[in-house]
């Protein structure tokens, strides 16, 4: 095997071993259909989620680890899917890691407020998703932490 093949072949198969560990099917009720699909393309300030959670303070290394390398395994795993029912009621889901999560409503027009257990540490996250130049912004804040607003940003699937 030439260093060049080494090379193509290496982040090929790290997504994909990214994507085998993180699939779960997507969670599609009844007389519900999928309208749109968006792949995290970025994230921005992940470091402020983490920076929010009282539990780091004291775990400097766990805090390091978490920071590096949970975007690149969010990156190669996540989707959003906007979900059109026949009710009228829309919603949005989107997966961390094998589990999916969203709220039964326009997402698009409004925020939602929600408790989230994450890393072992409840904490109360606000969370609005809007458009912006193409890209669909999944923007989450820490209401009682002044870490800023970490910004997931995602690309529609044709």
């Amino acid at each position: 095997m030439t260093r060049l093949s080494l090379v193509f072949f290496t982040p090929l198969v790290l997504i994909l071993i990214f994507r085998l560990i993180t699939f779960s099917p997507m969670p599609i009720a009844e007389g519900c259909e999928v309208n749109k699909i968006w792949n995290l393309n970025r994230i921005e300030n992940f470091s402020g989620l983490t920076d929010g959670l009282d539990s780091f303070e004291s775990k400097k290394l766990n805090k390091f680890i978490i920071n590096f390398f949970m975007p690149i395994v969010l990156i190669n795993s996540q989707i959003l899917v906007d979900i059109k029912c026949i009710d009228q009621k829309d919603a949005m889901i989107y997966n961390n890691l094998r589990n999916w999560k969203g709220q039964e409503q326009n997402l698009i027009t409004g925020s939602f407020s929600q408790n989230i257990d994450l890393f072992g540490n409840s904490v109360d996250i606000t969370q609005e998703i809007y458009e912006d130049g193409g890209e669909l912004v999944r923007e989450v804040n820490i209401p009682k932490n002044n870490t800023g607003k970490i910004k997931f940003f995602y690309r529609e699937i044709d």
